[in-house]
């Protein structure tokens, strides 16, 4: 394994998921979710490909020598996507939420050369605050 070390992932501000419902995050929000994760909740973060192209899909799984279907599913759904790594740390730096993830070396590069962007996936905890429970690998 190998690190991928201060990529900033999410920032203060107002975003819009996928549904199109906007929200805003202030900077204790993003402390909240810093704290958590150092709590370990959740207790695992994975790195995945999420809305990615064909070739970028096809390339990961030519590096892991793996049929593509393993990281789309057979459908390209959700059912059959596997974790590429995990985030391994977690910090506020001024108004951005700072990673640092841990992905097989092989595609330490991969990564580098062909995502774009990320995109956090969030869930609220049980005291309905927001936590991050993945990042998704996103590819031009």
């Amino acid at each position: 394994m190998t690190k991928i070390l201060n990529l900033e992932i999410f920032s203060v501000g107002t975003h819009t998921d996928s549904q199109g419902l906007t929200e805003s995050f202030t900077p204790d929000d993003v402390d909240h979710m810093v704290d958590m994760f150092g709590q370990g909740k959740p207790e695992f973060v994975p790195v995945k490909v999420g809305h990615s192209s064909d070739e970028f899909n096809q390339k990961i799984a030519e590096q892991m020598n793996i049929p593509p279907a393993m990281l789309t599913g057979d459908n390209g759904g959700l059912d059959g996507v596997i974790a590429l790594g995990q985030v391994v740390s977690l910090r506020r730096t001024q108004n951005k939420l700072v990673a640092d993830l841990e992905v097989p070396e092989q595609l330490a590069e991969v990564f580098k050369q062909y995502f774009r962007d990320v995109s956090c996936e969030l869930s609220k905890d049980g005291e309905g605050r927001w936590i991050l429970d993945g990042l998704a690998m996103l590819s031009a």
